[in-house]
This record gives C-alpha cells, structure tokens and sequence, in this order.
C-alpha cells in the first residue's frame, strides 16, 4: 500500500495556502490536514526526543491518521553509520 502525506504541519508560509484564513479559535493544523491525508511524518522527533506532552498530542490531534511516520532521531542515525 502507498500512502501520501505531508512531511510536518507547522509551516508559516501554509497560511492561506493550505491552512484556512481566518483561522478559527483553537484551530489545529494537525487535526486539519488528519481530514484530508491518511499518513503524516513527524519531522522533529530527528532533532530531539519527543516529550511526553508532545506526544500526547500528536494522539490526540491524530485521530484520523494511522500511521503516523517518526524520523529516527539524528543520534541513532549517526551511530548506525558508524563502521565498527
């Protein structure tokens, strides 16, 4: 199966593009675009682990979507090429 779906959701230059403008109160990007893709990568969790907190809302703002993709974070990825 292939599946389609935007690399990230927090994209200044998407407003009034992709995102609705004017936003409505408590609007959420996440939970926006779960209308309209079935996958989402989650581009951040390369930078640094997720907390708790985050990941909680990426559930909650996620309800649509399965699966959600998580990068690898950089730190892994750099061990994994590292020839021993």
């Amino acid at each position: 199966m292939i599946r389609i779906g935007p690399a990230g959701w927090s994209y200044k230059d998407w407003e009034g593009i992709v995102y609705p403008t004017p936003k409505r109160p408590g609007f959420d990007p996440l939970s926006y675009l779960a209308t309209y893709f079935d996958t989402i990568e989650l581009n951040n969790t390369f930078y640094r682990p997720p907390s708790a907190q985050m990941a909680r809302g990426w559930v909650k703002g996620s309800r649509l979507i399965r699966p959600l993709n998580l990068q690898l974070n950089s730190t892994a990825t750099l061990l994994m090429n590292v020839k021993l």
